[in-house]
């Protein structure tokens, strides 16, 4: 007689004490060592933190100081390898990680040998030994409670973070949050009345998700499993015929690809039927992950793994929905952007770099102080995010062809009406956006803009010369076939003798 052992899956404490949890109900909140076991060990815990987080940033900014030296080139160059340097998107990343899994978080600026209490002092930073740390509910707790008082003047919010008995100036930190908080609402993943972890509404669908990957466990055990259906011998069974029933077992049991065995007529080898078992657990694990999605706040892509009908960044409507929603995504992380730019700014831009700049365009900063310059060079720093929706081919195609045409229709309509001087700024201009749509044309169009400037003041000077002729002719049309103008002009004005007066 053959013996079937159940196993489950082998979970581990982590996911079993998720399992176990029965006290876990719609409605529960999350507690801090409890969203910090989903992120570490539930399958869909990196997922619903972290995946928001790299495909928001997955393009890089566009940055731009618009009126420095040399369209700025050397202002970006020096920005971008210095935020590489200080490894800002990691600090970036991680302030977000942890504002998602817990409620809020906090990123600070520590000063070898500095004070934290004091403002920070920005133009000192170039020459500082510093890091960016950040902190979780855990390292601020008890700063980051938030006054509750409607007519306070700091109500729900923060007016600077204590670390482990350290107050750090608003200066120097910036506390991002996971959702707006909430009017006396406590949440024990943030220890305070602050945001909620992401994991906060889809709690309960988490811990079911468990129960999938358990069945899923078992299902995997028995798809293996063969079934003989063996003649059984009579009621009178000796010992013989119960070891020729276990031989043809184990004979079953050991045939492998390439064997051949034999049965009789009567008998059968099948593997259990699990096609109603597999199309519910399917249909299980994808609606559990579709609530899971709803509870997080984001779309369900993101966690089913589907492909798109066309592609992510092609305009299909579930692409759409995503872009959107990494656009919201992109502007919660902002204030730490701010932050983190404005001291990328100090530590590229400092002054021993402005002696460079100065020596290298003399004609525009060799009477600036550096204050003013930085100051300027500050307020005109533009960062803009990429579009996530990315055209196919065909469609960027289609659209420069009708930019093409506007461009057509512009120079049509003005190069008539402009002088020499104008008509190269317009077909410098047109050369440029030709030159701009590389998906319809695969060379640049260059040209000689003197040139051109040259031919139309020799066309012009030429049809001026025809029309003064013309004019010249239609004043004197006599005088064009070479007659004198005196007799013309005689003849034209005494009249021929009558025939009767020419006889007498």
């Amino acid at each position: 007689m053959s013996t079937i052992l159940e196993r489950g899956a082998n979970l581990g404490n982590a996911l079993q004490s998720l399992l176990v949890a029965g006290d876990i109900t719609p409605g529960d909140s999350a507690g801090y060592e409890l969203c910090k076991t989903i992120y570490l060990h539930h399958p869909h815990g990196s997922k619903i933190v972290d995946r928001p987080l790299m495909l928001a940033i997955s393009k890089p900014r566009k940055l731009s100081v618009p009126g420095a030296a040399g369209d700025g080139t050397d202002l970006i160059e020096a920005f971008e390898k210095q935020w590489q340097a200080d490894e800002c998107n990691e600090h970036l990343v991680n302030v977000g990680r942890l504002a998602r899994i817990y409620g809020p978080a906090s990123i600070g600026i520590v000063i070898k040998d500095d004070d934290p209490t004091k403002p920070l002092e920005f133009n000192k930073l170039a020459k500082a030994t510093m890091s960016y740390n950040e902190w979780d509910p855990l390292n601020t707790s008890g700063s980051l409670v938030f006054n509750q008082d409607p007519n306070a003047l700091d109500f729900q919010k923060t007016s600077g973070v204590r670390v482990n008995g350290t107050v750090y100036d608003r200066s120097r930190v910036v506390v991002l949050q996971h959702e707006n908080p909430i009017y006396i609402a406590y949440e024990s993943s943030g220890y305070g009345y602050t945001g909620r972890s992401a994991y906060q509404r889809a709690l309960l669908p988490l811990k079911q998700f468990i129960h999938v990957m358990t069945a899923n466990g078992m299902v995997a055990l028995k798809a293996g499993v063969l079934v003989a259906k063996i003649q059984q011998p009579s009621s009178a069974v000796d010992r013989i015929m119960t070891g020729f029933i276990g031989n043809k077992r184990q004979l079953v049991k050991e045939a492998e690809t390439g064997n051949v065995i034999s049965i009789s007529t009567d008998e059968a080898i099948e593997t259990l039927d699990l096609q109603n078992v597999d199309d519910a657990i399917n249909a299980v694990r994808r609606n559990i992950i579709e609530d899971i999605a709803a509870g997080a706040g984001m779309p369900a892509k993101l966690l089913l793994e589907d492909t798109f009908a066309v592609g992510f960044g092609e305009g299909t409507e579930d692409s759409k929905a995503i872009a959107q929603y990494l656009m919201t995504v992109r502007d919660w992380l902002k204030p730490i952007y701010n932050f983190l730019d404005r001291c990328t700014m100090h530590r590229a831009w400092n002054e021993e770099f402005y002696a460079a700049i100065q020596q290298k365009y003399p004609e525009q900063y060799a009477d600036v102080p550096y204050a003013v310059a930085f100051a300027e060079w500050q307020n005109a720093f533009l960062s803009v995010w990429p579009n996530l929706l990315e055209e196919t081919d065909a469609e960027k195609a289609e659209s420069e062809k009708v930019t093409l045409e506007a461009v057509v229709s512009v120079f049509e309509i003005l190069a008539p009406e402009m002088p020499p001087s104008e008509i190269g700024r317009l077909v410098d201009w047109v050369a440029n956006n030709l030159n701009a749509k590389s998906h319809l044309f695969s060379s640049p169009l260059e040209l000689d803009i003197q040139a051109v400037m040259d031919f139309r003041q020799e066309k012009l000077d030429k049809e001026q010369a025809a029309a003064d002729a013309a004019a010249e002719a239609l004043r004197n049309p006599l005088d064009a076939n070479g007659d004198d103008e005196e007799d013309d002009t005689q003849e034209d004005t005494i009249p021929p003798a009558p025939k009767k007066l020419a006889a007498v």
